[in-house]
């Protein structure tokens, strides 16, 4: 049908609906009869009952009823939009919010942008009860849906995929089960997703790997289980990575260096196996890594600390074996942590002289800290210029095996031999913390400066030998408290 709408189309009293073709010009959508009326009422000669007979005559046609416009289809848009937002206010149980009288734009949590559309809903910590409902999937304007932090339950609804404008999807801190539904791979402009402390169970699923623009996943204290899909580690725009708690297995992807921006990852509390891949090093901003209380196995990645953004390196309660890697002592700045493993009860030297948020620090099994002293000693008295310094500074050696030091059985220093040495620089104060030391021989060397008053700590001292070097001052008064003290 084509053509215009004639004017006979007003004797028809009867008529309650119409329905016209988009063919017609203009095109027009079904539209309201006390329009049609109030025209054929504006008519100067309206038609009688019986058809013209007229051969000249032309029927008139309709000049002003609604048009098929970008307006009215946006109206009945806001209608079914208002209506999603009521059915979802009614299944959190805040129908109180609902007001009949003023735009759904003004109601608690919603902001709407120019055009009357909903772009946000943020009603978190707000008391809610019950599901969320299907027709969340309406609001296709949604650009921030933040529920998070309330009582609600249920699965989340597939029409959550529908969302195509989506971009921060916050329903953290509820209590929803279920599954993950695969339609989340559908939210294309995704950029944050907060799913955790919730009672989620079932696999990650891999369409998580198709969110291009998801910078912030979050599903940590949940259920899930199943491996890591591989998809998720081509994510080249993630940030944040947090899985958690959760109860994962399988094993790190070795392609864990294609997250070339990731910040932080926490794998921890899973039931993870394999080895820490050393790709982790080739993350440059990498700031937090954690695996922590995992079943991971083989040695510790010495690229590891090639990290020197690095705030937070968890590795604790594993099973990893051999030596801790002496390289992690660069990383001056980070939280270090290793208990609970099998690796050699020895921290390399410089862990334990460096990294002062290393967790093993005040154990002395791990972190002798004598080997710490002589180590301040050695560095003061220039000891890269000594005649002989065997195993100083190495980083496993015992403090014990270094030249010219004696222990006793409990690893304490009661000898410290290194008279004629070529030590030079100056005694260290730290030497009095050598509190088991019973001979000090520094004679024939080129020491300068003081005696250390710190000297007088050492009360089971009974050889002092630092002749024919160039000490300059007084002795120490401390030097009094030095009851064993036979030769000097």
């Amino acid at each position: 049908i084509t053509g215009t709408l004639p004017s006979e189309l007003c004797i028809i009293s009867k008529l309650e609906t119409l329905y016209l073709p988009d063919t017609l010009d203009p095109p027009y959508d079904d539209f309201d009869l006390d329009e049609m009326k109030d025209w054929c009422d504006s008519l100067s000669s309206p038609p009688s009952h019986q058809p013209s007979t007229s051969p000249t005559s032309k029927p008139s046609s309709l000049p002003s009823l609604s048009p098929s416009t970008t307006e009215h289809k946006e109206n009945i848009a806001r209608d079914e939009e208002r209506g999603a937002v009521e059915k979802l206010l009614m299944a959190l149980g805040v129908d109180e919010y609902i007001n009949n009288e003023t735009s759904h734009c003004k109601w608690n949590g919603n902001t709407c942008n120019e055009d009357g559309f909903v772009t946000a809903i943020d009603l978190h910590d707000n008391g809610l009860n019950g599901t969320i409902p299907s027709e969340v999937g309406l609001l296709s304007n949604l650009q921030h849906l933040f529920l998070d932090g309330n009582n609600i339950t249920g699965t989340l609804p597939t029409e959550l995929g529908k969302l195509s404008n989506l971009q921060y999807l916050r329903l953290n801190d509820n209590l929803i089960n279920g599954t993950i539904p695969t339609e989340v791979g559908m939210l294309s402009t995704l950029i944050q997703i907060y799913l955790h402390s919730n009672n989620i169970k079932g696999n990650l699923p891999s369409a998580v790997g198709t969110l291009s623009s998801i910078n912030e996943i979050n599903v940590n204290n949940n259920h899930l289980d199943g491996d890591i899909p591989s998809e998720l580690w081509s994510l080249a725009q993630l940030t944040h990575l947090d899985l958690s708690a959760n109860n994962l297995h399988g094993t790190i992807s070795n392609k864990v260096d294609s997250l070339t921006v990731l910040k932080t990852i926490n794998l921890s509390s899973n039931k993870l196996a394999g080895t820490v891949p050393a790709g982790f090093a080739n993350i440059p901003y990498l700031q937090v890594l954690k695996v922590s209380n995992n079943e991971l196995t083989g040695i510790i990645p010495q690229q590891l600390g090639e990290l020197y953004q690095l705030e937070v390196l968890d590795l604790a309660n594993n099973f990893f074996i051999g030596s801790i890697p002496s390289d992690l002592g660069a990383l001056v700045n980070a939280a270090i942590l290793l208990q609970g493993n099998d690796v050699e009860k020895v921290a390399p030297l410089s862990l334990c002289s460096n990294v002062r948020k290393f967790d093993l620090l005040n154990d002395t099994t791990w972190c002798p800290p004598e080997r710490k002293w002589l180590m301040y000693f050695f560095s003061e008295g220039k000891g890269q210029e000594w005649t002989k310094s065997n195993g100083w500074l190495d980083e496993f050696t015992s403090h014990c095996e270094w030249y010219g030091v004696m222990c006793n059985e409990d690893s304490k220093v009661v000898n410290l031999t290194l008279g004629n040495n070529g030590l030079s620089g100056r005694i260290s104060d730290t030497i009095g913390n050598l509190t088991e030391l019973r001979k000090l021989d520094l004679h024939d060397n080129d020491l300068k400066g003081s005696i250390p008053s710190t000297i007088g700590n050492l009360l089971n001292l009974s050889d002092l030998v630092i002749s024919y070097n160039e000490l300059t001052g007084n002795i120490p008064e401390t030097f009094a408290d030095l009851s064993e003290l036979k030769l000097i």
